[in-house]
């Protein structure tokens, strides 16, 4: 039976699901910070998606005098009715595109959670969709919690009657707030505000309330919170609470009777044990906690031997396969030699006169296979198996897509995986003895869960080689907490770890691009993301002294061989670019010239 609110209508509620069409090999540089507020007015706005159902939602119009509704009785978590005349549609109810997160660390939120994205070029958004009664002028209130590294310029769109407002807002302050979008009109019907991550810091969504003019707003009630204190011994290690990192010695506040995930992290040299949870031990980990009360929280950690200290790994470096074979013969074989660097990886596009140059040299080849967008599958594989036999018996290893994870396969596991079974089978064919090898999956945390996905999608028995892209600059890659990107370098073994659980264990680990970029001549300059050149040799050579330790990895390329003049590149190179002797070389180019010595 239907809740009566009072005895004049009925209204359904309803569930829209809406796609915006994915762009095919989409891949926009980050763009540069803005910090201004701005409002823009289109009749056709990227965000106005066309909509095909209706969301959930619970409207009382009893104010109104002519018009009220009985709501369903099962009404959805969000959708909450807080006055007359207006409408509450929560994060739970709003549809996502891209890599949200969830999260209820920061207080201030509504409902029982709230999302969040880091920035981007706009290929994430949130959409709240809202089923208006009748038409007329209604008042826009977003909600968020703030915090220093949110957006200063979150760019909310409200699609409307007279087209699209877009208001760009500070989410650093007034978290905890309903703060007013504007009042617009709108015809009775669908009506939708969307939130895009193309800002300058996290995006937060959480609630949207569209209210009729002449009420006003309330703040959700406030809830009770404890406190929750962490710590770890014998060494200061961090852990994450919620997926939310905190360092040991830390405080944070908990919500009174929520339950959250804490989890030890991880460091070299130190395993995890166990937990005291208000002195009481707990050998989970991850852990999950119902708070009632304050409560501290300590990990507990024991020394572990120490690692081998020399392994088979050997050291290569990433080259622009369009390098004129003059050059090659004159600058870079010459340096690669004196470097003791005996590996080259290219991308798309390997040419004869390259490979033939550098297997005269004795410096041996792998290449990428790649295609301009999602491929056709018989296509791809044609294109697999003429590759392969044309470079048998001088390429004798190929990428299978660059950071698909990110590019061409972001968010579809099961559609790399068809692509790679396709590509191992064709090639194969075409050499028996030619390596596979995975796209160089982009990051660790989330490339974790897309190896994982592509071990159930039946991925096992199409690669003979994982490739893995573990960049974490700026930062060491000794660094025991993940930057904002979730890259975090230590945690390599992360990966062979769940190739042991899925039989895989005997296969090798290559790390296909690692490095760090300097400052000069970048499109992206003043990003946050470049260190010195004497922190680019400290830290590439931190990453080769842990990697050699892991026994599985097999082979480590540097990205890259030589800095790029292209402004949308930058300079992650050994070396200048330079194109007369003397030819100019960076400090990571001796500093990686004497690890490769010290270590043969």
């Amino acid at each position: 039976m239907p809740i009566k609110v009072q005895n004049h209508g009925t209204l359904k509620l309803k569930k829209e699901i809406r796609k915006r069409p994915l762009r095919k090999h989409e891949k926009i540089p980050n763009q540069p910070k803005r910090n201004r507020v701005k409002r823009t007015t289109a009749k056709s706005h990227p965000s106005n998606i066309k909509r095909t159902s209706r969301r959930k939602q619970a409207i009382e119009l009893g104010a109104l005098g002519f018009l009220t509704l009985i709501l369903l009785s099962t009404v959805p978590l969000g959708l909450t009715i807080t006055n007359p005349s207006q409408i509450i549609v929560d994060d739970v109810d709003a549809q996502f595109v891209g890599n949200w997160g969830s999260s209820s660390y920061i207080p201030g939120f509504y409902g029982n959670v709230y999302r969040y994205h880091y920035p981007d070029s706009g290929y994430g958004y949130a959409a709240w969709t809202f089923d208006l009664p009748l038409s007329g002028s209604w008042e826009v209130f977003a909600i968020w919690t703030s915090y220093p590294n949110r957006a200063t310029d979150a760019p909310y769109t409200i699609n409307h009657a007279d087209g699209s407002t877009t208001i760009r807002v500070n989410q650093e302050l007034n978290g905890g707030e309903w703060i007013s979008l504007g009042v617009y009109n709108f015809n009775a019907g669908t009506a939708s505000v969307v939130l895009s991550d193309d800002a300058n810091g996290v995006v937060i969504a959480d609630a949207i309330k569209l209210v009729s003019s002449g009420f006003v707003p309330e703040l959700p009630p406030a809830p009770t919170y404890v406190t929750l204190s962490y710590s770890s011994t014998p060494i200061a290690i961090a852990a994450t609470i919620d997926s939310n990192t905190i360092s040991s010695g830390q405080t944070t506040q908990v919500v009174v009777g929520s339950t959250v995930t804490i989890q030890a992290g991880q460091t070299q040299g130190y395993d995890f044990t166990h937990w005291l949870i208000n002195s009481a031990e707990h050998t989970q980990n991850p852990l999950s906690i119902e708070v009632t009360a304050d409560l501290t929280a300590t990990a507990v950690y024991t020394t572990q031997p120490p690692p081998p200290t020399t392994s088979n790994m050997v050291v290569g470096v990433n080259m622009w396969s369009g390098t004129s074979t003059t050059m090659l013969r004159a600058r870079d074989i010459p340096l690669l030699k004196q470097a003791g660097i005996e590996h080259v990886r290219i991308g798309t596009g390997v040419r004869d006169s390259f490979v033939d140059t550098a297997l005269a040299e004795g410096i041996s080849v792998i290449g990428t296979f790649g295609t301009n967008g999602l491929p056709d599958l018989n296509a791809f594989g044609n294109y697999i198996y003429n590759s392969v036999s044309h470079f048998k018996g001088r390429v004798n290893a190929w990428v299978v897509f660059n950071e698909a994870n990110y590019f061409e396969f972001r968010g579809d596991p099961q559609g790399y995986t068809q692509a790679l079974k396709v590509a191992y089978t064709r090639a194969k064919q075409a050499d028996p003895n030619v390596k596979i090898v995975t796209t160089n999956i982009l990051s660790v945390e989330d490339g974790v869960k897309f190896l994982e996905d592509m071990y159930q999608s039946g991925a096992k028995g199409y690669f003979d080689v994982l490739g893995i892209d573990p960049y974490c600059y700026p930062v060491s890659p000794t660094e025991p907490n993940a930057d904002r990107w979730g890259h975090t370098f230590w945690r390599i073994p992360q990966f062979h770890n769940l190739m042991v659980q899925y039989g895989d264990g005997n296969k090798p680990v290559w790390i296909v691009e690692f490095g760090y970029r300097t400052p000069g001549g970048s499109y992206y300059e003043g990003d946050g993301k470049t260190v010195s050149e004497a922190k680019q040799a400290e830290y590439i050579v931190q990453a080769l002294e842990l990697a050699q330790t892991w026994p599985w990895l097999e082979r480590f390329y540097i990205y890259e061989w030589m800095d790029s003049a292209d402004p949308y590149h930058g300079n992650w190179g050994l070396i200048r670019e330079s194109y007369r002797s003397p030819y100019q070389v960076k400090s990571a180019y001796y500093a990686v010239r004497t690890f490769i010595s010290s270590t043969n």
